[in-house]
């Protein structure tokens, strides 16, 4: 009986460490470029004003790591998006801030949330849509507090259905601590492209 209980445990043991049945997901990390144009409403007076303001991967980036504005990015740190493809298959993926000196995480900015029926692809293309929502990184006086984006998509594929690059216009909200003043921000019109090659293959344990 005891040598059976041994079997089955050493059994179960390997088949956890067997490649693909790992728990944790694996995503291809590429750099990604961000530009888009913001509204602020703030008041004046009697007479609530609408403010214009332009708005980039790095004050995202300088936002989520809990740094003012304007700061200038480390070495190693980028915007990046991190792909979930799961045979072939475009699935839930991530805005995250990599350190690539370390290969390391840094924070995760955004769920990217897709599903199968909001996806179209064939052998070379992919058209999808999905749901951004933004984490509460930063601090108090420094950081992205919420926010949700609608994305629309056209990704190029590789020879196994998955992502090489990725085009985007997003719009949405969000709100965020600028030099300690909670601000709202509507985003009307955003574009995101990715850029370069991946520069990394990560595992999330979450």
């Amino acid at each position: 009986m005891n040598i059976h209980r041994h079997l089955l445990l050493g059994f179960c043991l390997l088949v956890a460490w067997l490649p693909g049945t790992a728990h944790a997901a694996t995503y291809d990390v590429i750099a990604v470029d961000f530009t888009g144009r913001a509204f602020v409403q703030t008041d004046q007076g009697n007479e609530p004003a609408i403010t214009k303001a332009s708005f980039s991967s790095e004050d995202l980036q300088n936002l989520a790591m809990g740094r003012p504005l304007g700061t200038n990015i480390p070495d190693g740190e980028v915007f990046a998006l991190a792909i979930y493809c799961p045979a072939g298959q475009i699935d839930d993926s991530q805005l995250i801030i990599f350190d690539t000196l370390t290969s390391q995480v840094l924070k995760l900015v955004a769920s990217v949330q897709l599903d199968s029926s909001e996806v179209a692809q064939n052998a070379s293309t992919a058209v999808f849509v999905s749901q951004v929502d933004f984490q509460d990184t930063g601090d108090d006086v420094n950081g992205i507090n919420d926010g949700q984006w609608q994305l629309g998509a056209t990704a190029s594929l590789d020879a196994n259905g998955c992502p090489t690059s990725v085009r985007a216009v997003a719009i949405g909200n969000l709100q965020v601590n600028v030099g300690g003043v909670q601000t709202d921000v509507v985003v009307p019109r955003a574009y995101f492209r990715t850029s370069g090659k991946f520069i990394a293959t990560i595992d999330n344990q979450q």
